[in-house]
């Protein structure tokens, strides 16, 4: 007979003052969920006994008839129903005995035994490259081919691409592609530097881990190199503007100048420059013009003519085709050719129609400097047989109001500039070969 405080209870089909241990059920180990390392159980707890169920869970364990607590693997919560359980950290290609478990605090209790192998752990991705096509200065495109085990899907599969042997996905500068689960692959690579190797290799893992390919290296197509420059037509030995002036041309450090001042009276196009004889009309204007010193023609005859800077800085072109007005580091180069700024003048001066004492004058150049002179805005002319003056085709940074020009004097043998005024003024113009 029972206790006080006892009450009959059904174990395993008996009628028994309880409690009594846990009734179990094992269902099955399904097949979907035998793996290479893990598995599954479906296992019921029916009855807690009557009494509170401390744990529950499986035993597994390589020998039959696993144990509590030395096989225990996992756990579920301890109270009746339905448990569905995947385990791990189990070895490949091997025989395995699981069984349900519960402990109340009449004792442990087992479900059913039952047993099962562990899938055979495959082999390694086979990978291949097939080819690279499609190579540009900036691009290529890899074809891949993977072989692997059917049974198991592929984690990730793709190519590595770097300018050094053997890429990597953790190499600095790799460019990776990362495929899914298929049999071939392709990838276009962008952004690539013309004229370098690559080395490629491709890969695909499953649960084995990597394959990788053969390592293929290829090149990306160089720029092609510019034509060369055509050669410079052959060094001219004298000049013929628009009108049909006639200009000897001298060599100095490799460039060659007309020894002449400028005597045209129409831009490269065949427009005409206007002569300005008008001292007020001069001093307003914008546009290019020219006059002779002092507005005789007879001076023109032996100093060329002086332009405003608009003139010589039209777009039409006051030089022929092929020449132009010298830049400021080209005048400076010439001076620098005939021993610098203090001495370079005398090199370049005419030794007549200068004032005494024309300082140093020994044309040694062939420049054939002459003192033409110089218009000013608003004072008319002044300072021929003193000064020759020659426009720059450098802008002036100053200001958009100045240009810069170059300045020879009869009482030095340097030369002053390149030197900023104002555009209105009326120097004389000299060229320089464009070769």
């Amino acid at each position: 007979k029972g206790t006080n405080g006892q009450y009959l209870k059904w174990c395993n089909d008996t009628l028994t003052w309880g409690p009594c241990l846990t009734q179990l059920q094992t269902i099955e180990v399904p097949l979907d969920k035998i793996g290479i390392n893990g598995a599954g159980l479906d296992f019921a707890i029916i009855n807690d006994g009557g009494t509170y169920i401390k744990e529950a869970g499986i035993c597994v364990s390589t020998n039959p008839n696993p144990t509590y607590p030395n096989d225990v693997i996992s756990y579920v919560e301890p109270h009746t129903g339905f448990k569905e359980i995947n385990f791990g950290n189990l070895q490949p290609q091997t025989k395995y005995y699981i069984r349900p478990f519960a402990l109340n605090s009449v004792g442990i209790s087992y479900g059913n035994e039952l047993s099962f192998t562990t899938k055979k752990l495959p082999s390694l991705p086979t990978v291949t490259i097939d080819s690279i096509s499609s190579i540009t200065q900036t691009s290529a495109k890899i074809w891949a081919s993977i072989v692997s085990d059917s049974a198991y899907s592929l984690n990730q599969s793709g190519i590595f691409i770097d300018t050094i042997s053997d890429p990597s996905e953790n190499r600095y500068m790799t460019i990776v592609y990362k495929g899914g689960n298929s049999d071939t692959m392709s990838h276009v690579f962008q952004n690539l530097s013309p004229g370098r190797n690559y080395y490629a290799k491709a890969f695909a893992v499953n649960p084995a881990g990597y394959g990788f390919s053969n390592e293929v290296v290829f090149k990306t197509d160089t720029i092609p190199a510019p034509p060369p420059p055509p050669p410079p037509p052959p060094a001219p030995t004298s000049l013929i503007d628009i009108d049909g002036n006639v200009y000897p041309v001298i060599k100095i450090a490799n460039k060659h100048w007309i020894s002449k001042n400028l005597d045209v009276t129409r831009y490269r196009n065949g427009d005409p420059i206007p002569q300005v004889q008008d001292s007020a009309a001069w001093s307003n204007l914008t546009t290019g013009a020219w006059c002779y010193y002092e507005n005789q023609t007879a001076n023109g005859t032996v100093y060329g003519k002086l332009y405003n800077w608009y003139a010589m800085n039209d777009p039409r072109g006051i030089a022929p085709e092929g020449w132009h007005v010298p830049t400021d580091a080209e005048w400076t180069a010439m001076i620098d050719s005939l021993g610098g700024v203090a001495v370079a003048g005398g090199k370049l001066k005419a030794v007549t129609l200068w004032n005494s004492p024309n300082v140093g004058a020994t044309n040694s150049s062939g420049f054939n400097a002459l003192p033409g002179g110089l218009r000013y805005p608003f004072l008319q002319f002044n300072h021929k047989g003193q000064w020759g003056l020659w426009w720059s085709s450098t802008p002036s940074q100053m200001s958009p109001d100045l240009g810069h020009f170059v300045r020879l004097s009869d009482e030095s043998q340097e030369v002053f500039g390149p030197n900023p005024f104002e555009k209105q003024y009326g120097y004389s113009i000299r060229l320089i070969w464009n070769y």
